[in-house]
């Protein structure tokens, strides 16, 4: 299964490369610490917090055999390898990108923004940002892979990957959270704003999400991942294929 980012991996090199993003618009920036900062990044989940166990040679807790023979065990490890397929895609990005320096800081929104970013991947600019939640909602922290029409204003914008996070400050591996891929919401906005939309174009369609959580409770871990497909369509499966 393959997944189409809207930004290159070109441009996240050079811009790693670099080693960081000015930190303001016209030189005007709230004034943070790096602690604060990875606080917010730590709403970003560690891509192996999404990724479903897959089997091995030896015998595990969900009953695979040790020759990894068992019928249900093959069909587990092929739901698998497509959860974690996007899974991984999805974090692997928006992490690349936060471990940049931001672009802005707003106090008052209590929000990081990383971009907006030429989309040389596509047709307008990319942003990403990670805002901490009033108090009593859900989630502590909110983030969203944004695109952005060229000349438009950040609210303008379209989340094509969003999420939110509660981390827990003992370990990356613990904490609640959910991410969801809006392949249907990128498909509008190419349809929308890109003048070179092609409605023939093969695209991934519908949406993937992740519920997650890892914490401790009496003397063991509880761990719970639900991984949901929405109508979902990888680009390269066959016309015949049914969405998920």
């Amino acid at each position: 299964m393959r997944t189409h980012c809207p930004i290159s991996a070109a441009l996240l090199l050079s811009c790693l490369a670099c080693g960081s993003v000015d930190p303001g618009a016209e030189g005007e920036v709230d004034v943070f610490d790096l602690q604060e900062l990875d606080e917010y990044r730590s709403a970003i989940p560690a891509p192996e917090r999404l990724e479903v166990t897959t089997g091995g040679v030896t015998p595990e807790r969900m009953g695979l055999t040790e020759r990894g023979d068992a019928e249900l065990a093959a069909l587990a490890i092929d739901s698998a390898v497509k959860v974690n397929s996007p899974a991984r895609a999805m974090v692997g990005l928006l992490r690349a990108i936060v471990k940049l320096s931001p672009t802005r800081h707003d106090v008052e929104e209590r929000k990081f923004v990383w971009g907006p970013f030429p989309n040389d991947d596509g047709h307008g600019q990319v942003l990403v940002f990670i805002q901490e939640n009033e108090e009593g909602a859900d989630f502590r922290y909110s983030y969203a892979f944004v695109r952005v029409p060229m000349n438009a204003k950040e609210g303008d914008g379209t989340p094509v990957i969003w999420g939110a996070a509660t981390p827990d400050p003992d370990g990356e591996d613990r904490g609640v959270g959910l991410t969801l891929w809006d392949f249907t919401a990128n498909h509008e906005y190419e349809k929308a704003h890109d003048p070179a939309y092609r409605a023939i174009a093969a695209r991934d369609q519908g949406r993937f999400a992740q519920v997650y959580g890892r914490f401790a409770e009496g003397d063991g871990d509880v761990t719970f991942n639900v991984a949901v497909f929405r109508d979902f369509k990888p680009k390269d499966s066959p016309r015949t294929d049914e969405p998920a």
